[in-house]
C-alpha cells in the first residue's frame, strides 16, 4: 500500500481582513501555490470574546454575512480546492454546514470548548481538524469520546507563536497518539509555523510526512499594498509552490508500507534488480564429489553472473550433490537432489 499523497492546506486564517476581494486575491493565490485546499476563520466576534476584549473590534471587522461566504467558497471550487473554516461556536457551525464546506477546524484554543463539540457531533462533516497544540493528553482523550463516530477526524500538530522554537513542534507526538490511539477514522496533520527564508522553513513539514502525518497547513499571503494578518510565518505562492514539490518528493521517499498487506517488506522494481545483481552465490571452494551431503564449509560465498545460481543457504542444507561440481563452480538447483 503506497502512502496516499500528503493534501497541503493554504491556511488564509483572518488574511482576508473582512474583504471578499482579498479572500479571492487569496484563493487565486493558493491555486498558483498548488495547494490542495484553503482555510480561512470564519468568524463572529460574539464567539470568541466579550466586547470590551482587546480585539473585539479586529474580530467584529472579520464578520462576513452567509452570502458572502457562501461568494467566497463557491469561488474556491472555480479552482477546485477543498474549502475548510475555523469555527468557534454554534453559528459558525450552521454557517459552515450551509456552505457545505468540506470540512472544519477547531482551534487550538477550543480544546476545552465541550459545548463546541456537543454542537459538532450532531452534524456529519467530511472532516473535522482538531488543533491540539498546547494540549494535554486528557484533553485529546475527551475530544475522541466526542468525535469518535465522525467520518474523519484530523489532529493537527503544532502552534502558533513567532517564531515558533524547532523543539516545540514535537513531531514525535504524531508517534505517540498513533500508538496511544487505534482509531481507523482517525489521521494526523501538521500546523507549521516557521518563518520564510530561514533554514530550517521546511524541514518540520518534511519529518512530519515521515512521521505520518497526511496534512500539511502552512500560512499564505499575496503580495499586497499592505503586510496581511499572520504574514510573519506565511509563504507568498512563489515558496508554497516549492513546498508542495518538497511534499511530493517525501512522499515518494516514504514509498509502500508494505504489499497486498502481507508481512513482507516491499521492495520496488529498482531494489529487486540491485539485489539481483549483486547477491553473492556458492561457489565450490574444491572438487566436490557426486553423492557429497553439503553443508556451507565446501563453498565460497561470492557474486557471479550465473542466474541460476543457489543464493540461500536453507537451499543446500542436508542436501546431496547428485553429480560432480568442479573447483570454483556455481551451484545450481540442477546439482541438488
Amino acid at each position: 500500500m503506497k502512502k496516499e499523497k500528503t493534501e497541503l492546506i493554504a491556511e488564509l486564517a483572518q488574511g482576508f481582513e473582512g474583504s471578499v476581494k482579498i479572500a479571492k486575491k487569496l484563493i487565486v493565490g493558493s491555486y498558483k501555490g498548488k495547494a490542495d485546499a484553503v482555510k480561512f476563520q470564519l468568524v463572529f466576534a460574539d464567539e470568541i470574546c466579550t466586547n470590551d476584549y482587546k480585539d473585539f473590534k479586529i474580530f467584529k471587522k472579520l464578520e462576513l454575512t452567509f452570502k458572502q461566504w457562501k461568494e467566497i467558497r463557491d469561488f474556491s471550487k472555480k479552482y477546485k480546492l477543498k474549502f475548510y473554516v475555523d469555527v468557534f461556536g454554534k453559528k459558525s457551525l450552521k454557517f459552515a454546514k450551509k456552505i457545505n464546506a468540506d470540512g472544519i477546524k477547531i482551534h487550538p484554543t477550543d480544546i476545552n470548548n465541550y459545548e463546541l463539540f456537543k454542537s459538532i457531533s450532531s452534524f456529519k462533516f467530511k472532516k473535522i481538524f482538531i488543533g491540539i497544540g498546547g494540549a494535554k493528553l486528557k484533553e485529546i482523550e475527551t475530544v475522541v469520546k466526542y468525535l469518535k463516530n465522525q467520518k474523519e477526524i484530523i489532529f493537527l500538530t503544532g502552534f502558533q507563536v513567532y517564531p515558533t522554537p524547532i523543539y516545540s513542534n514535537q513531531i514525535s507526538r504524531i508517534l505517540f497518539l498513533k500508538n496511544k490511539f487505534k482509531i481507523k477514522n482517525l489521521n494526523y496533520g501538521f500546523a507549521d509555523h516557521s518563518l520564510p527564508k530561514t533554514p530550517e522553513n521546511n524541514i518540520s513539514m518534511v519529518l512530519s510526512v515521515g512521521a505520518g502525518a497526511k496534512y500539511i497547513e502552512k500560512h499564505l499571503t499575496i503580495p499586497y499594498y499592505k503586510k496581511l494578518e499572520d504574514h510573519e510565518s506565511a509563504y507568498f505562492p512563489s515558496e508554497f509552490k516549492k513546498l508542495k514539490l518538497s511534499l511530493l518528493v517525501a512522499d515518494e521517499s516514504f514509498g509502500y508500507i508494505d504489499k497486498l498487506n502481507s508481512k513482507e517488506i516491499y521492495l520496488s522494481k529498482e531494489e529487486e534488480k540491485y539485489r539481483l545483481n549483486v547477491e553473492r552465490n556458492f561457489i565450490s571452494k574444491k572438487f566436490i564429489k557426486k553423492g557429497t551431503k553439503l553443508n556451507q564449509n565446501h563453498f565460497l560465498f561470492i557474486r557471479s553472473p550465473n542466474k541460476k545460481a543457489i543464493k540461500n543457504l536453507s537451499e543446500i542444507k542436508n542436501k546431496i550433490l547428485k553429480k560432480d561440481l568442479h573447483n570454483n563452480s556455481v551451484l545450481t538447483k540442477d546439482h541438488i537432489k
